[in-house]
């Protein structure tokens, strides 16, 4: 299980200065709560695409002691391509305001992880077509190619399970990038997910401990560029996307027996724009599908594709939904064992709450997904 949290603080002076106002301290701690839900489902969001390890940015060039580059995409990659290429600053927002701190993990040449023991909180972030810029503290490190920035703290605490800088345990809830894939999660620290034999490195074995290339059934189909994941950009063809259908198909009925496909495609909004292009160029109809909640989606031969905030630039998903499931030992919801969900903040004038999900995402079967990889975007 990974136990996800989230806090708001009501001070007393604001219960005061709303305490004349008819209904105004019930809308100030509603609109708190609400905001938080809101915040921590956006972050839970995030970790469902990503590795475990909470990589929120990967390092392409240093401008000086205090401004990085940050890759927007894997061509070029100074800093060396991998998970985490295509965010840009986009999990990064100045002066903090995502509540989320972030430290330097240095990978270098397939050797080593060393974590820098500074918290970074960008004063400044400059956006821009192909990469990012942010000012920062100086985190004490060098940066080289294979560096990520990480949710953590000075103390490791989301990064590492104990001790050792080489330590690459997920701390977070696994995600798709993890389940669906042939390599192991803990290689996203990696550049295109290579890692040396004699590394020495940790916590490479993948999920449960299964290495991949003892177990090819414990590997999903991956469809990525002629040169290798991250190594260049093609063109969606309707070709590619039934490849990735069939290659599930495939599985599918070796393990149940059958005709059954993926059961729905995750992709963005800018891989969505080139299928439904792609339609159009053939001049064939696209037919939009109302899903449960008024969601509406394209279909691919039936297949709903159905688009995500955090989807993954340049990749596309082909699920089938029975082989995953969120394993809980709770709802998210508010603590409130003692009778109350507000509770006085000990030597301060203020209330607090606090907001919990025990959870993790859970695979049966990691050969009934498919990921098409390196898509133009």
């Amino acid at each position: 299980m990974k136990y996800n949290y989230g806090r708001i603080t009501v001070s007393g002076p604001t219960i005061a200065a709303t305490r004349d106002a008819k209904g105004a301290y019930a809308k100030a701690i509603d609109y708190e709560m609400k905001g938080l839900v809101i915040d921590v489902s956006k972050d839970l969001n995030r970790q469902l695409w990503g590795s475990g390890q909470g990589i929120l940015a990967r390092w392409q060039s240093t401008t000086d002691s205090n401004t990085y580059v940050l890759q927007k995409s894997y061509l070029p990659a100074a800093g060396g391509a991998g998970f985490g290429s295509t965010f840009g600053s986009k999990y990064l927002m100045p002066n903090g305001q995502t509540g989320m701190e972030a430290v330097p993990v240095v990978y270098t040449a397939n050797t080593a992880i060393a974590v820098d023991t500074t918290s970074i909180a960008p004063s400044a972030v400059s956006t821009a077509d192909t990469a990012d810029t942010i000012t920062t503290t100086d985190p004490g490190v060098t940066e080289a190619s294979g560096t990520v920035y990480v949710k953590g703290n000075s103390s490791r605490a989301v990064l590492t399970s104990g001790d050792s800088d080489t330590e690459t345990a997920p701390r977070e809830m696994m995600g798709l990038w993890g389940v669906v894939n042939n390599i192991s999660p803990c290689r996203a620290f990696t550049t295109n997910g290579v890692v040396a034999a004699s590394s020495g490195l940790t916590g490479m074995n993948g999920l449960q401990s299964l290495a991949e290339s003892s177990y090819s059934w414990w590997q999903a189909n991956v469809f990525s560029h002629a040169s290798g994941r991250y190594q260049g950009q093609r063109a969606l063809t309707t070709d590619m996307m039934q490849e990735a259908v069939d290659s599930v198909e495939e599985e599918l009925a070796d393990d149940m027996g059958g005709a059954m496909s993926p059961t729905i495609i995750l992709t963005t909004r800018a891989i969505r724009r080139q299928y439904v292009d792609l339609l159009v160029a053939d001049k064939r109809f696209i037919d939009w599908k109302v899903m449960d909640g008024g969601y509406k989606v394209v279909e691919f031969n039936g297949i709903p594709i159905a688009v995500d905030n955090d989807a993954l630039a340049g990749d596309m998903y082909f699920l089938y939904e029975p082989a995953l499931q969120i394993y809980q030992m709770s709802d998210l919801e508010w603590m409130e064992k003692d009778g109350n969900v507000l509770n006085r903040v000990s030597g301060y004038d203020a209330y607090e709450a606090t907001l919990f999900w025990y959870s993790e995402l859970g695979c049966s079967r990691r050969n009934v997904h498919a990921v098409l990889t390196d898509i133009q975007y």
